[in-house]
């Protein structure tokens, strides 16, 4: 019998995503990109907070390379390890890619905390409930990669 459990998603904080006038969810890591960059311009919430200095939410990016990535749950196993290239660009921008290529951009374009080495789980989540950030961590699940967002707006 399990003794606990965990869930994917994407916690964020609606009243800064209003705020920054985005009133539709992204379907692609561009739109989400393009979103992150509207939260950065227009309001003062840091758009992607990835608490890096914590670890194990770096550690998660590499887990949505399986079915979040794709869709398909045999992906890692079955075709992953298969592939020629895998980490290139593909044209539906899915696959491992499309997860590293959305973390790579959110950094380069300074989307994230100011010090992501100094950053901290505990007051993150407090940052988020007082809109100085929008996201935590993200979890996308579809046929295609980001085709469909499912968010879970808890704030």
């Amino acid at each position: 019998m399990p003794n606990g459990g965990t869930a994917g998603g994407v916690a964020y904080n609606k009243a800064v995503w209003k705020e920054a006038g985005i009133t539709e969810l992204p379907k692609t890591s561009d739109e989400f990109i393009d979103d992150l960059k509207t939260i950065k311009e227009k309001t003062d919430a840091i758009p992607l907070y990835t608490n890096f200095a914590a670890g194990w939410t770096m550690g998660v990016w590499n887990d949505y390379v399986g079915i979040a990535s794709n869709g398909d749950p045999d992906y890692k196993n079955n075709i992953l390890l298969h592939t020629k290239n895998p980490f290139t660009k593909n044209e539906e921008n899915s696959d491992p890619y499309a997860v590293y290529y959305t973390l790579y951009t959110a950094v380069a374009d300074k989307l994230v905390e100011e010090d992501p080495a100094s950053s901290d789980w505990e007051s993150s989540k407090t940052q988020k409930s007082t809109k100085k950030t929008s996201d935590c961590n993200i979890y996308v699940s579809s046929a295609s990669a980001f085709s469909r967002f499912y968010l879970c707006s808890i704030y």
